[in-house]
């Protein structure tokens, strides 16, 4: 899609039996020694919204439902992902 993109990839999602507690699998890329206060922003000669040219996916929440405002902290990106993302596999109350 736009300047940022991922890597195209596929997990098989959990189905819970009926009755069951509802489980839901995260995956992130995990780095070694990550900077948590990293400042990041659209580069240099893009503005924000090029960072969403192109079409985003309805099967995982879009990086502009995550991703409100640049400069945007590493750490703070990535738990607004989580939230969303765990909100986005378990709707409803648990």
């Amino acid at each position: 899609g736009g300047v940022v993109q991922a890597t195209p990839h596929m997990v098989k999602g959990h189905i819970t039996p009926d009755g069951q507690p509802k489980i839901s699998r995260e995956t992130y890329a995990v780095f070694i020694q990550p900077k948590w206060d990293c400042v990041m922003q659209e580069p240099k000669g893009a503005g924000f919204e090029d960072i969403f040219r192109g079409s985003e996916s309805d099967k995982i929440p879009p990086l502009s439902s995550r991703l409100k405002a640049t400069p945007v902290g590493f750490g703070e990106l990535l738990n607004q992902s989580h939230l969303i993302y765990y909100g986005y596999n378990n709707p409803g109350p648990n």
